[in-house]
C-alpha cells in the first residue's frame, strides 16, 4: 500500500494562507502591556486573539 506520509515540520501554509495573514496582523498590533492583576497571564494575548480570529474566518463559532 502506498500511502503518502504528511510531515507536519516540514509542512508549511502557502503565503497568502488565511493563518499567515492573521499572523503578520496580529504580530504587526503589538500587544505588550503589563498584566495589572499582579500574577503572569497563563496565555499569550496575541495567541488568543490569533485563535478567535481563525475561528471567526472559519465560522466556528
Amino acid at each position: 500500500m502506498n500511502n503518502y506520509i504528511l510531515n507536519i515540520q516540514n509542512w508549511q501554509p502557502k503565503n497568502n494562507h488565511q493563518v499567515k495573514i492573521i499572523n503578520q496582523i496580529v504580530e504587526m498590533i503589538g500587544l505588550e502591556e503589563k498584566y495589572i492583576f499582579g500574577r503572569p497571564r497563563k496565555y499569550d494575548l496575541r495567541s488568543l486573539l490569533k485563535l478567535t480570529l481563525i475561528c471567526l474566518f472559519k465560522r466556528n463559532f
